[in-house]
């Protein structure tokens, strides 16, 4: 088993115009909250330009470990009509943020359609992630799209789904380039990275096992078609939440297993990529920390490793 990276968030909120943290949002008037994000990551990927290293001397080379750390802020804001519309904008630099409609029906079903706050967003990858015995250069991974369409608290019993399109444009795609030598103009063009992806979430109904326990469970399916049909592949996963409530506290633990298949051979390696993955998490909420109140303080930990890989 390799653990890819290791995650670990505390987080510090205050109510902006409610009586509780992360406010009901789609109570009629203006809604909030803001809070500070306090994380570290520690990866493991060879490919990763936030965690590769910049000079490989092979692809087979063992990848060394990359630590960061981060502190961002969080916000949530909206405003609810008399007729249940609700306007709203959350989230942090750590996701992109994103803003909205929401419709609430009379059974507390609610209906959102959201989007970035900023497209145009850029991350970076390796421009040649397969350049070895020189230093690699880095380009932008751009978010030229995306949509959200949910349903939250189904017919009021907190059940979910959720579906996600984005569109992801790799600038000056360089990838394979390096390997001319050894790979025709219709192979590096299979390992192009620009894509296009649709991902269904689903989340259960809590379900009670009583004195304050509760299990969840969900499922999600992501497509990928990129450019590069070596880059093109489907993964589908599966978990389970345990939560525990007490007072000013809520726990939980939560794993999830799942698979991801590449449609095509990637020509460097000869073979279609396959994976296992899982993670692990575990977390805690403190309601009113230091008897403040409108606040609460959060720490989540969890670890992503690889089953099986080939």
């Amino acid at each position: 088993m390799k653990t890819l990276f290791i995650t670990a968030f505390l987080t510090l909120g205050a109510a902006l115009f409610a009586d509780t943290l992360w406010a009901d949002i789609d109570r009629q008037g203006w809604n909030g909250s803001i809070g500070l994000v306090l994380g570290g990551v520690s990866s493991e990927n060879q490919l990763d330009a936030y965690s590769g290293k910049k000079r490989i001397e092979s692809l087979t080379e063992a990848p060394l470990r990359f630590d960061y750390d981060f502190l961002l802020p969080e916000i949530q804001l909206g405003y609810t009509f008399q007729n249940n519309i609700t306007l709203f904008m959350d989230g942090s630099l750590l996701d992109g943020g994103g803003s909205g409609i929401r419709y609430t029906f009379s059974d507390k079903t609610r209906l959102s359609l959201s989007i970035p706050l900023f497209l145009g967003i850029s991350g970076e990858v390796w421009q040649d992630p397969y350049l070895i015995q020189k230093e690699r250069r880095t380009t932008d991974a751009r978010l030229d799209g995306a949509i959200g369409i949910s349903l939250d608290n189904i017919w009021g019993t907190y059940a979910s789904i959720h579906y996600l399109y984005q569109d992801i444009a790799i600038k000056n795609d360089g990838s394979g380039e390096s390997l001319k030598s050894r790979l025709t103009a219709a192979e590096i063009e299979q390992l192009r990275r620009s894509n296009r992806s649709h991902s269904a979430t689903i989340s259960l109904p809590p379900f009670s096992l009583g004195h304050g326990l509760y299990l969840v469970g969900g499922a999600n399916y992501t497509d990928t078609d990129a450019q590069g049909e070596a880059n093109s592949f489907t993964s589908q996963s599966v978990d389970l939440t345990l939560a525990y409530e007490k007072k000013y506290f809520e726990f939980f633990a939560h794993i999830a297993v799942g698979e991801k298949r590449y449609r095509a051979v990637n020509p460097i390696f000869a073979k279609k990529h396959e994976s296992d993955f899982g993670t692990v998490a575990a977390g805690i909420t403190f309601w009113h920390p230091f008897n403040w109140q409108n606040s609460s303080l959060e720490l989540l930990i969890a670890v992503m490793f690889t089953l099986k890989s080939s």
